[in-house]
């Protein structure tokens, strides 16, 4: 008799994490499709709107280490549900808010949520999945957040078109609370608790799993003296810090400066996330090309966000100037896919130098990138309020991005923390 062939519960396990990245993009970029309706109804400025845009990143950045630590110390079955289910309610809530200050408590509260969603959701794929699996899993969950941002603009602006903006955070958070509970039903913290996985897939995941290494603590002042890490860091608040006008302000941008009823705004806002899902994939994949074909790992990562970030300037300047709406479109989707290209590089870089420490160097240089999420809307509210111009914006944003871009000279992610601690 043939040996059973293994079941298949990890890629289960993947495809629920991939809907639940989906569902966390779906619930953070809804309210900047239904910013316009809610500045209507409160009448608040594009300074107030951005500071609530603001609001969850802000909470995201400060909490997502303690959300990764409760990750790893109550378990990703009981710890994501309820990351899940908490901001979910959030969501909900946000329909009862009053005024300025209630959307700002909302918000923050929000992102408080989400802040452990990825790194308890890393701890759980860690546990599932193979390491030569587990690249092919960063790059579907990856495309899941992008194709959540992309998905949302028609949803929700059908949805407010039809039943009003209330109603779009009501269903966010309905579609919440169903994930959160199948999570509980189907998840295990490891594969060999769980019932449906039979002895051979069992056996294929864990004879993967690397022995136990001796505990190391964290190298904190190599870290904090890494001209690599810091360089790392200053580089995606610039590449996170153009990213996030497209998640917060650009639905209201096509509306207000572009003309565009809701429901084509609804469409339209949904192809700068198309065009980055894309670049995103094919960015990763071309510098492991461009390893395999030099051998160069440093100037094979360096590269592609190098020029991404500088080209992408080439694009959003004129993007924001063009006197044709559509055109606009296009020039400006482009410019989010030049960002996009290397970003997977970042992650990528991030663990390339961390050596044994690559929940915190990640962690640290994904901090620096939500307080560039922060000051994102912020400042474009600001400048839009002071200018009364939807372009000068993006010319800021352009200058914010040649600037990470050029950080990438002073990146070596051939420098580990082990070589240049001397160990």
């Amino acid at each position: 008799m043939s040996p059973a062939k293994p079941t298949r519960i990890r890629y289960l396990i993947l495809g629920m994490s991939m809907a639940m990245y989906f569902i966390t993009f779906l619930d953070r970029v809804n309210i900047s499709v239904a910013a316009p309706a809610i500045v209507k109804e409160y009448g608040f400025n594009t300074v107030q709107m951005g500071v609530i845009f603001g609001a969850f990143t802000l909470s995201y950045a400060v909490f997502q280490m303690p959300g990764g630590w409760l990750g790893d110390r109550i378990g990703s079955r009981v710890i994501l549900p309820l990351l899940v289910t908490w901001w979910s309610l959030f969501t909900a809530a946000t329909a009862l808010a009053s005024g300025y200050r209630s959307f700002l408590s909302i918000r923050f509260i929000f992102g408080m949520g989400e802040a452990g969603a990825f790194p308890a959701t890393a701890t759980a794929l860690s546990r599932w999945l193979r390491p030569e699996e587990r690249g092919f899993s960063q790059g579907m969950l990856q495309s899941a957040t992008r194709i959540g941002s992309a998905a949302t603009p028609p949803l929700i602006a059908t949805i407010i078109a039809f039943a009003g903006w209330r109603a779009a955070f009501v269903a966010c958070a309905f579609l919440g609370v169903a994930w959160a509970i199948g999570w509980w039903l189907i998840y295990r913290n490891r594969p060999e608790e769980h019932p449906w996985v039979n002895d051979a897939e069992r056996h294929h995941i864990l004879s993967a799993q690397p022995q136990r290494k001796e505990v190391v603590s964290t190298p904190w002042k190599a870290i904090l003296t890494s001209k690599t890490i810091w360089a790392l860091c200053v580089s995606y608040f610039c590449l996170i810090y153009t990213t996030y006008i497209y998640f917060n302000w650009f639905p209201t941008y096509l509306m207000k400066a572009r003309n565009f009823p809701l429901l084509k705004m609804g469409v339209y806002a949904s192809f700068p996330f198309i065009a980055g899902a894309i670049a995103n994939t094919a960015g990763g994949a071309f510098s492991d090309f461009l390893i395999k074909k030099s051998g160069n790992i440093k100037w094979a990562r360096r590269s592609i966000p190098l020029v991404g970030m500088i080209v992408l300037a080439f694009f959003m300047v004129p993007g924001a100037l063009v006197e044709s709406a559509y055109v606009s479109l296009v020039l400006l989707s482009l410019a989010l896919a030049c960002s996009e290209f290397g970003i997977g590089i970042y992650w990528a870089t991030a663990l390339d130098v961390a050596d044994q420490h690559a929940g915190t160097v990640s962690g640290l240089m994904n901090t620096f990138g939500n307080l560039g999420g922060f000051f994102s809307p912020i400042v474009f509210g600001i400048i839009v309020d002071r200018t009364q111009s939807w372009s000068m914006p993006f010319m800021v944003a352009s200058c914010v991005s040649v600037v990470g871009a050029l950080f990438w000279l002073f990146i070596d992610p051939t420098a580990s923390l082990k070589t240049e601690s001397g160990g």
